[in-house]
């Protein structure tokens, strides 16, 4: 059953779409231009999103008469052997670069970014990179960047492309993946849980927030997740049959609990079918301990702040997909259809979302016009007075998972055996109140208490974390070259069944669930660590341990 569900991952992470490429350069024209970058992510192509382009620049420059909409898509060579993050990114410089060339960017002009999956990835590393050194090729073209859209990005990595990536070690299975489906092992390892690469960029992010060059030109960033939407609802129920694949009540509960044994879910599947919600948002929460230390001295929960990469970026759930080989029937996040060019037409869960996040009619000295932007508005959202924000808090409501990542810093010539790198064992250095019943083996037949933590002393939340029915759920690597060890769990913090549980846990998840974790590694001192775990986030602690 989970290989059936290996191929819709990766089917989801990649729309097969035809490829063309337009010229780089931008007419001129009397009026300030706002320039929108496109990028698609692992597998896309130039289709990825659809009909963006022909809907949204009629419809901004309506609303804001005061610019030019012109829209550029940057399309990269996925699936090339030796293409990755930092490669892309440099390639999305020179692209930019090009771009300007002919038509330099003015002080009135501002540049905006509609990015997918592995897209948000490239366009990240490449803005802090280029706005952060004042020397940098592109830094005054950084500038200009007042607003990032990103759809599904796996900040924090890819259960998919773990999977994806684990699989693809096998010599057929990698010829498969970037023949049909073009993506190469050097980005899935990118966008797999505890990616180096990744792990790279949060460090720079932890350090270049006090960056002055930064923090003068921060764009306004919004972020979107997807989820799957529920299996029983009337929704899928509808799309399945008349797709012929109507399935009865039985079956639809043994799906979905195979569902949840494999992936992170909490009272739903938490996730866009690539991408769960948790990684899909920048902000974090981190500590840094790497500082000399005691055995078993304590980084405590007062010690952890929250990331102030783009202040604070708003953070909107939809019911939707990754990607859907039939975008007309099954929306995906980013394929725009043509009916969204009729504004009470469109019924593309995102869509709405990037007119609103680009036009950014409420800010001081607008050149708006307020009437037509606020049609348009109640076009696409209907008769919702919130503008989608009530929709969106309800899902995020019943968010309940959370990442947390622990990166440790070896002392020179430790030697990591083959038994710290085993997943099964990560319990073992990583100690944790696991429940006591628990047993090697992978237990599949009580998914509610594998991994179990014990419930809080007032008995009205619980959290599970690195289940070993849920895959991929606790995972070590070991990166030589930076001499660091690597610890990633996913897991979900419950509201008890009491009177007054769902209150009390609402009230503790908005500063995080505690839990005390003890990392104890062969001949190194021991270090104690009193995490914050909150629903939708991850937590980041960058350690490091010496010996004895």
């Amino acid at each position: 059953m989970k290989h059936i569900f290996l191929v819709l991952i990766l089917l989801g992470l990649s729309a097969c779409q035809s490829l063309s490429r337009k010229s780089l350069r931008i007419p001129a024209s009397d009026r300030p231009r706002h320039i929108i970058f496109t990028l698609h992510g692992i597998g896309g192509t130039d289709n990825t999103f659809g009909h963006l382009q022909e809907v949204i620049e009629p419809q901004l420059e309506a609303a804001d008469p005061g610019f030019d909409v012109i829209t550029r898509k940057f399309v990269y060579p996925t699936g090339s052997e030796t293409g990755d993050l930092f490669l892309f990114s440099e390639q999305l410089g020179e692209f930019i670069e090009d771009t300007f060339k002919d038509n330099p960017v003015l002080p009135m002009d501002k540049i905006s970014f509609v990015v997918h999956s592995q897209g948000g990835l490239i366009t990240t590393i490449w803005y802090v990179d280029a706005i952060s050194q004042a020397d940098h090729p592109q830094h005054q073209i950084a500038k200009a960047v007042k607003g990032i859209v990103t759809e599904s990005t796996p900040f924090w990595g890819s259960k998919a492309a773990y999977f994806a990536y684990d699989w693809g070690k096998y010599i057929g299975l990698k010829k498969l993946f970037q023949k049909y489906l073009r993506m190469s092992p050097a980005e899935l390892r990118d966008m797999s849980f505890g990616s180096n690469n990744v792990l790279k960029f949060f460090q720079t992010g932890t350090q270049i927030m006090t960056n002055p060059l930064f923090a003068e030109s921060r764009p306004r960033m919004l972020n979107i997740s997807g989820i799957v939407p529920d299996i029983n609802s009337h929704y899928m129920k509808s799309l399945m049959k008349k797709n012929g694949l109507e399935m009865g009540d039985k079956m639809t509960e043994f799906v979905k609990k195979q569902l949840y044994q494999s992936f992170n879910a909490g009272i739903r599947w938490e996730s866009d079918s690539a991408v769960n919600p948790s990684s899909a948002r920048i902000d974090f929460n981190y500590a840094l301990g790497l500082e000399d230390y005691r055995a078993n001295d304590v980084i405590s929960f007062d010690q952890f702040n929250r990331s102030q990469f783009f202040e604070e970026v708003p953070f909107v759930v939809l019911e939707t997909v990754h990607a859907s080989l039939m975008p007309e029937e099954f929306m995906d996040i980013a394929w725009v259809p043509p009916s969204c060019a009729d504004a009470k037409s469109c019924e593309h869960p995102t869509y709405k979302y990037i007119f609103k996040h680009l036009a950014h009619c409420e800010r001081e000295n607008s050149t708006c016009n307020q009437e037509v932007f606020k049609t348009t508005l109640t076009d696409l959202f209907g008769i919702d007075p919130t503008f989608g924000q009530g929709p969106s808090d309800y899902l995020a409501s019943q968010l309940r998972c959370f990442g947390f990542t622990i990166n440790v810093r070896l002392p020179k010539g430790y030697k990591v055996t083959g038994q710290i790198l085993n997943n099964d064992d990560v319990d073992e250095y990583v100690e944790m109140d696991f429940a006591r019943h628990q047993s090697r083996a992978r237990n599949i037949g009580d998914m509610d208490r594998d991994g179990l933590i014990k419930s809080s002393r007032n008995q009205k939340w619980e959290i599970r974390i690195g289940r070993r029915a849920e895959a991929f759920s606790r995972t070590v690597q070991f990166f030589p070259k930076e001499n660091q060890l690597r610890f990633f769990f996913t897991g979900n913090v419950m509201p008890k069944d009491v009177v007054g549980a769902f209150s009390d846990y609402e009230a503790t998840s908005k500063k995080g669930f505690p839990l005390k974790v003890r990392v104890t590694l062969p001949g190194l001192k021991p270090r104690v660590i009193e995490a914050p775990l909150q629903p939708s986030y991850t937590t980041f602690v960058d350690i490091k341990m010496d010996a004895r």
